[in-house]
């Protein structure tokens, strides 16, 4: 029996499926095929900025006003460039008395899934507790600077001994309660998908009516400058959405993705204003000496 056949079979076995939904297949098929899907969200950003960009260096070689070479390297540079930007906040207030330096995501620290490995834009300035973003979510702090490879270490918020205080915010933006985020909480896997993984949330300074606050907006809001002497820079940045759960296990739907969504982010520290610009872009890749 040649191939064709087997495709035949294969297409009528998924339109079975289809037709009547197996939670074991249905499970089975997001595991085998649940790493593409999100490779292909983690990559069609960088991918759409380069084809915009390639298109805009063959363009400018057309017309004679760069070389095609040095066109298609300052293409190179303005994706990487743009892509590190995307993850610039985007409300102003989040930007005013901080400044902005981003920084690539290399991977996670050895064995440490709560921990991230940053190459920044520059080390300047940048000390242990500086906050860590993505757009306005807030992500963890900077746990450790190393001068000699140029990179820095993020503990997530998600790791067990990480905590932030925070506090929950009605749609007028007045506060609700307050409560300290950090760690994950687990819930039960949905049919057919992954397991949803929210962020923990402990010590609530009220428990009444807390069943009608749920997709209120939960931030940072860290009161005890002698825990977090740079709390103040993390301030109003957001964590993710209140979600009570059964028996007093409260939990914050998160923002961002931890596990599969962070592949740029930006640290804040104290300086220029608002309007103020970036520090100069990192030189690219291919650029760099050996």
């Amino acid at each position: 029996m040649g191939p064709r056949p087997w495709i035949l079979i294969l297409l009528l076995l998924l339109a079975l499926v289809a037709l009547r939904p197996e939670p074991r297949v249905d499970g089975l098929l997001e595991r085998l095929l649940g790493p593409t899907r999100f490779l292909a969200q983690t990559t069609w950003p960088i991918a759409r900025l380069g084809r915009v960009e390639i298109s805009t260096a063959e363009a400018a070689a057309e017309s004679g006003a760069l070389p095609l070479a040095e066109a298609e390297r300052a293409a190179s540079a303005r994706v990487l460039e743009r892509w590190y930007e995307s993850a610039l906040p985007q409300r102003a207030e989040g930007r005013i008395g901080r400044r902005l330096v981003p920084g690539e995501v290399l991977g996670r620290a050895a064995l440490r899934r709560d921990q991230l490995l940053v190459r920044p834009w520059s080390l300047e300035g940048l000390v242990p507790g500086l906050p860590a973003v993505v757009r306005d979510a807030y992500i963890g702090r900077i746990g450790q600077v190393d001068t000699k490879r140029g990179l820095v270490r993020v503990d997530l918020v998600t790791g067990n001994n990480f905590h932030v205080g925070a506090s929950v915010r009605d749609a007028a933006g007045r506060e609700l309660c307050r409560l300290v985020v950090g760690g994950i909480a687990t819930a039960g896997r949905v049919q057919g998908g992954e397991p949803k993984t929210w962020l923990a949330a402990h010590h609530p300074s009220r428990a009444d009516d807390a069943a009608g606050w749920g997709g209120s907006l939960v931030v940072v809001d860290e009161l005890l400058p002698s825990l977090d002497p740079h709390g103040t820079l993390a301030a109003g940045y957001e964590l993710g959405r209140f979600a009570p759960g059964g028996d007093g296990d409260w939990r914050v739907e998160p923002v961002l993705d931890f596990l599969h969504g962070l592949s740029s982010v930006v640290l804040l520290a104290p300086g220029a204003p608002s309007g103020a610009e970036l520090p100069p872009p990192p030189a690219h890749p291919l650029e760099q000496p050996l």
